[in-house]
């Protein structure tokens, strides 16, 4: 089986991925990957930034001389298709995909032999190339050698200007991470009434958490003759190509109080990951105690950027752990729930996880958070309505309905 595919399913991280992003499968293989493609938006996101820095790599080799004898006819021969720079190096296809999984950045030395000035394509997050010119020798492609990774496109760690979504954290730094679970709702009403006004509520005022909250979420099942019942999910961030969206809803069965929440990471899966919508309170220790009274519901939500080669679904993800105390005075308990990570699509995902990743990624619209990705108004609106599901209370009609009012009033 390839390493990039469990149960049938193609990531990212698969080289094929790159060649046909670049025009190098033909046939049955290129068929394969085009309906993966076409049924996955991580997968055309990843396709998408992968073409983009193919014309910006073309733009760069266009204007450099071409070396004397080498054959190379600059911009025709560096151009991902037909033959050119890519194809020659076949190793780029793993190195691409792996790293474009891994949310990391690529640098290839361009060796110009003679003119040091530098040349730089930048393409979004998860695949950032940088070209640098250097002495002609020791090239083992044309121009292309000195091929290296680093982190320089792993998300920040610093939050920007105080919000935009909670700051990601390495889980081998900080593996247990702290989630609230009294969550007040009234900020959905705040964003309603800005946007019925006819304009977009200023941005500090939005707080992801409580618009997804929000919403009617499925209560978890119970389980193992605890107060807590949990319903973990985890499937591709639509937004970010090659991370991953989590979901953990928390459901009480009897009134108890002094409850804390955690998410425990596995270092061996997770690389980075952020608490989406509770700004400053993710962390460790960071979270108050809270009472949870009996049919509350809570969903908190995690974008995660798996550690490099974490492509099976061996080990889990994370384990949620929960320690409460019993409201008459009574003996007090803990749970844990473990998330194995079975790689599943967005498109896969079931339409409530679907519905709840939209109403995310609407907030991280209005909040311009540094952390929405490739998310638009268009596809947010296709998201929910992709997985709106049952709308008994009518306000997942109403979400879509703001969500078009809010492209109307023309973004950001």
């Amino acid at each position: 089986m390839n390493t990039n595919e469990i149960d049938g399913q193609i990531f990212p991280a698969d080289p094929r991925v790159t060649a046909y992003a670049f025009g190098e499968l033909e046939g049955a293989e290129r068929e394969l990957v085009e309906a993966a493609v076409k049924a996955d938006p991580a997968l055309q996101a990843t396709v998408a930034e992968l073409r983009a820095f193919g014309g910006q790599l073309t733009t760069v080799f266009a204007d450099e001389p071409a070396d004397a004898g080498s054959g190379d006819t600059g911009a025709g021969q560096a151009a991902a298709g037909g033959g050119g720079m890519l194809a020659k190096w076949s190793g780029f296809y793993y190195l691409a995909g792996g790293l474009a999984a891994a949310g990391l950045a690529v640098v290839v030395g361009l060796r110009t032999g003679g003119d040091d000035r530098p040349a730089t394509v930048c393409v979004e997050a998860p695949v950032i190339m940088e070209l640098v010119s250097g002495p002609a020798e020791d090239a083992p492609v044309g121009r292309a050698a000195a091929v290296s990774f680093a982190a320089a496109s792993m998300p920040a760690e610093v939050e920007p200007e105080g919000f935009g979504g909670g700051e990601f954290r390495r889980a081998a730094a900080e593996p247990v991470a702290g989630f609230p679970l009294a969550v007040d709702t009234a900020g959905y009403e705040t964003v309603r009434s800005y946007i019925d006004g006819g304009r977009l509520p200023p941005r500090e005022t939005v707080r992801v958490g409580e618009l997804v909250n929000h919403f009617t979420h499925s209560m978890a099942k119970a389980g193992g003759g605890g107060v807590f019942a949990a319903k973990l999910e985890a499937a591709a961030a639509p937004w970010a190509a090659g991370r991953r969206l989590v979901r953990i809803t928390l459901t009480a069965s009897e009134a108890v109080k002094g409850v804390e929440a955690e998410a425990v990471f596995n270092p061996a899966r997770v690389s980075m990951y952020r608490l989406i919508g509770y700004e400053g309170r993710a962390g460790a220790g960071g979270v108050p105690a809270a009472e949870v009274a009996a049919g509350r519901t809570v969903t908190v939500l995690y974008e995660v950027v798996p550690a490099t080669g974490a492509v099976s679904s061996a080990g889990e993800l994370l384990t949620v752990k929960i320690r409460y105390k019993a409201v008459g005075g009574g003996a007090g308990g803990k749970q844990e729930f473990a998330l194995v990570d079975r790689g599943a699509s967005f498109a896969k995902a079931d339409g409530e996880f679907r519905f709840t990743a939209a109403v995310a990624a609407w907030g991280m619209l209005l909040r311009e958070s540094p952390h929405k990705g490739s998310a638009t108004w268009e596809r947010v609106i296709a998201w929910a309505e992709d997985g709106d599901g049952v709308d008994a209370d009518g306000r997942r009609a109403e979400f879509i309905r703001l969500v078009r009012k809010s492209a109307e009033l023309g973004g950001r």
